[in-house]
């Protein structure tokens, strides 16, 4: 199954916010359609200045959808408690983590995993087998970044990839920059 990513200035909400009871936010900084395989990253909305926390965000979606084994599934539905914890402890209220569905939970634990990683901070305090998996997965999502940046590199840094309908365009060269800092902390 392939995944689609597509890039907006912004994302407009056309109904209501699933999964994340009674959270206002009129409009998402990242939105994934599973029936479709899709995954949208607003850009340029001021409301969400950091599009890699909707990216890594949105990417654990199809993460789950497309990924993830039985047993590294049924060990983070196990562990929803402790991931709630955790999301509190990142900044979101007690009373927003307790209305969040269980997959909301598990995408905004994995967004902060992967946001600690790119900035090289440290990822202890989650059970040694989430800490597996996130890893697996932060390793996949590094390749796609080094396989764009060779991609960007061999187009002449001029525009990454356009197709009909502007799919998976990438003119904003910021997020190239970011991607390039990542990638060369990392390695």
């Amino acid at each position: 199954t392939a995944v689609r990513v597509r890039f907006a200035d912004k994302i407009e909400r056309t109904g209501p916010a699933m999964g994340w009871g009674n959270i206002e936010s009129p409009n998402p900084g990242g939105t994934y359609l599973a029936s479709e395989d899709v995954i949208t990253i607003a850009m340029r909305d001021p409301r969400f200045p950091d599009p890699f926390h909707a990216a890594f965000h949105e990417s654990w979606h199809a993460v789950e959808d497309h990924f993830l084994t039985n047993r590294e599934f049924d060990l983070l539905r196990r562990e929803d408690a402790r991931l709630r914890e955790r999301i509190i402890a990142g900044g979101w209220s007690a009373e927003s983590a307790a209305q969040m569905a269980d997959y909301e939970v598990r995408a905004e634990a994995f967004q902060l995993y992967a946001r600690a990683r790119m900035l090289g901070q440290p990822t202890t305090g989650i059970h040694i087998g989430i800490r597996q998996a996130f890893e697996r997965i932060w390793r996949f999502l590094q390749q796609v970044a080094n396989a764009m940046n060779q991609f960007n590199l061999e187009a002449g840094k001029n525009e990454l990839l356009k197709e009909k309908e502007s799919e998976l365009i990438m003119d904003n060269f910021e997020l190239q920059t970011k991607l390039d800092a990542a990638i060369r902390s990392r390695t």
